[in-house]
């Protein structure tokens, strides 16, 4: 599942070895895909400090905002008893304008900072939404790290195996053949006449319908056994019928 040289190779890994399931038999270099992987955490590190300073910015704006609200309503009264004291001419004319300049400066600082924290949720969930990509990346990238180390996946017996250390796999190259050694299957060839006899029917009967495929297997309670004859040894195991071949041996 991942590209990369080969690192290690268990030393029993051979031809006509017996591997127990899931045993580690050959650990692809994992350098490339744990650096991939330190990536993704430092991007990951940098996004949660990126939320954090928002957070931060957002708490900082809602204390501003409410000062500068205190400004503002200060501003405008100042402005309005300045119109009062132009009225009874106990004022000038640029104090006027300059408590209306100053009313008008607070306004839009305290506009500017409502757009500011207005745009914070936005800019939060966009954060967020890179965080959990980078949630993903960092799984993808431990999974492959996982996949560098190879382990058989069942208790069998080695058929065949040339790789050697250094040796560069491409992802989807086969590693190595081997037998499963809890069952077995048997091929058991029987004559249609034969096959007659042992279902309780006439040997010289070969007609076959179609309905009698269809359920042979699910009607068959052979009590069956398979015997491995050797000139010193002699092994026996209990099997059952799986199933009936779609190919007639002519």
């Amino acid at each position: 599942q991942v590209s990369g040289e080969v690192q290690w190779i268990h030393p029993a890994l051979k031809g006509g070895a017996i591997i127990k399931a899931g045993e580690k038999i050959l650990r692809i270099d994992p350098t490339d895909y744990e650096l991939q992987l330190q990536k993704a955490q430092s991007t990951r590190e940098e996004i949660e400090q990126r939320l954090k300073e928002l957070s931060i910015t957002e708490n900082q704006l809602n204390n501003t905002i409410s000062t500068e609200e205190i400004s503002l309503e200060l501003s405008l009264k100042e402005f309005h008893r300045q119109q009062e004291l132009q009225k009874k001419d106990s004022t000038t004319q640029t104090l006027l304008d300059r408590a209306h300049q100053e009313h008008l400066t607070v306004k839009l600082r305290l506009d500017h900072q409502k757009n500011q924290l207005e745009i914070i949720p936005v800019r939060r969930v966009t954060l967020l939404a890179q965080l959990e990509a980078q949630d993903a990346a960092i799984q993808t990238a431990n999974r492959l790290v996982e996949r560098t180390v190879v382990s058989l996946p069942f208790h069998g017996r080695i058929h065949e195996f040339q790789l050697v250390k250094g040796q560069f796999l491409s992802q989807g190259q086969t590693i190595l053949e081997a037998d499963g050694i809890t069952r077995v299957e048997v091929h058991a060839q029987i004559s249609p006449r034969k096959m007659k006899l042992l279902l309780g029917g006439d040997e010289h009967s070969v007609r076959w319908g179609a309905e009698d495929f269809q359920n042979l297997v699910g009607s068959i309670s052979w009590d069956t056994r398979v015997q491995f004859v050797a000139s010193q040894f002699s092994f026996a195991w209990d099997a059952k019928l799986d199933r009936i071949e779609g190919d007639i041996d002519t």
